[in-house]
């Protein structure tokens, strides 16, 4: 296997000065702290789809594989074979949509892919061999209403499954997925629980057992012990930012990834200077005015534009700014976000330059700003903040 050494350590002399620097030793302190909540007779699947939300697939597996974790999770084929391609020979399962002509690299590239029809069933049964079977774990809708076998299925496909109806292919694990693990009090998590039972009494009835049974993501495994069987899918815990329930203890994780910057450009601007696109900025005193090369397309959302007075007001604006660390301090962001660029006031900081680092996500002494904060501006959860982090954000990992 590859080691991380060889990852990107500091940003190459011909990149734009914006990145994202992810701690790997946090991501691995999170997935430690996930396999002592969950305890010994659990195992821990690293959810790395999505690029690892946003942290680097690559890296990220590398480094927990190389650290012992043997379970990793993705969505989609190609994220599957990415992972294979640079040396990871554990346990790689598909969690997402599987598509039948993908059987045969599935097979051949050893991933282990998650079914919810027969049609998938035969596909693959069609493309195995006994030297080459494939690896299935059998997906039910308990609950979630996305994907799987509906759980009435689950007798006839395990009498089919001991006659040998699919004799090229190998069950792994049975499974399913949480739709309101994060709430307590929701009927639901014992409803889904009792489905789950009855799918693995169907197949036990018949003598079939699967290595694995799993049912539960990160919130699952922290709050629902009777939920945890064989195996927990750890994704948004994974990265720092775990469901925080007043009952339960925290499981002591932390973010492992910072966005910054550097100022590109600064200048004064007089009092009524009108600042970016529509001029939806207009500065209320003489200011001193920087510009960051970080826009939408980066994943700094068109939503966090601010403006104290709005001539062409044409999308809600919220009441107060985002905000980035600048020089220990708090600093607003002003106008409308564009493409490429933002403009950060920095009238109230002193002694900023040219060159000076900005941080966007990350912490700062006893100043923090998270993803989780981000999310709260924009209505919507830190998941969708790490995955947009754009592509063109180089990943800088330290060690």
């Amino acid at each position: 296997m590859a080691s991380p050494l060889r990852l990107l350590r500091q940003l190459p002399v011909e990149a734009r000065p914006t990145w994202a620097e992810i701690s790997l030793p946090q991501v691995l302190k999170n997935f430690q702290a996930i396999q002592r909540r969950v305890g010994n007779d659990c195992e821990v699947m690293a959810v790395v789809k999505a690029n690892a939300y946003g942290h680097g697939a690559v890296a990220v597996s590398r480094y927990l594989a190389l650290h012992g974790a043997r379970w990793f999770g993705v969505a989609t084929l190609e994220e599957a074979v990415e992972l294979r391609r640079v040396g990871i020979r554990a346990n790689v399962v598909m969690l997402g949509t599987f598509f039948p002509p993908q059987a045969k690299s599935a097979i051949e590239h050893r991933i282990q892919v998650t079914v919810s029809s027969i049609q998938h069933l035969n596909a693959l049964n069609r493309a195995s061999s006994r030297k080459a079977p494939a690896v299935v774990h059998l997906k039910f809708d308990t609950g979630m209403g996305r994907m799987g076998f509906s759980c009435e299925e689950a007798e006839g496909l395990a009498r089919r499954w001991a006659r040998g109806g699919w004799k090229h292919l190998v069950l792994q694990g049975l499974c399913s997925h949480l739709a309101s693990a994060e709430d307590l009090e929701c009927v639901q998590n014992r409803m889904q629980s009792t489905k789950f039972q009855r799918v693995r009494a169907a197949f036990e009835t018949v003598g079939i057992d699967p290595p694995v049974r799993h049912l539960a993501n990160s919130a699952g495994g922290a709050f629902h012990p009777s939920l945890r069987q064989d195996l927990v899918r750890a994704g948004i815990a994974l990265y720092g930012y775990e469901p925080r329930i007043e009952k339960f203890r925290p499981m002591g994780t932390g973010p492992a990834l910072s966005l910054r910057t550097r100022v590109l450009h600064i200048r004064p601007v007089p009092r009524n200077t009108w600042l970016g696109y529509q001029g939806t900025f207009v500065t209320r005193r003489r200011s001193v005015v920087v510009t960051l090369p970080i826009g939408y397309a980066d994943g700094f959302n068109r939503r966090f534009s601010f403006s104290n007075r709005a001539p062409c007001r044409t999308e809600n604006v919220q009441s107060r700014p985002m905000r980035a660390i600048i020089r220990g301090e708090l600093a607003p962001v002003i106008g409308r976000v564009s493409m490429d660029l933002i403009f950060l006031d920095v009238t109230d900081v002193k002694g900023v330059r040219v060159g000076d680092e900005v941080i966007l996500l990350g912490c700062s002494g006893s100043l923090a700003i998270t993803a989780a904060d981000w999310a709260a501006y924009l209505g919507t959860i830190p998941y969708e903040v790490l995955c947009g982090i754009g592509s063109r954000v180089y990943r800088v990992y330290k060690e």
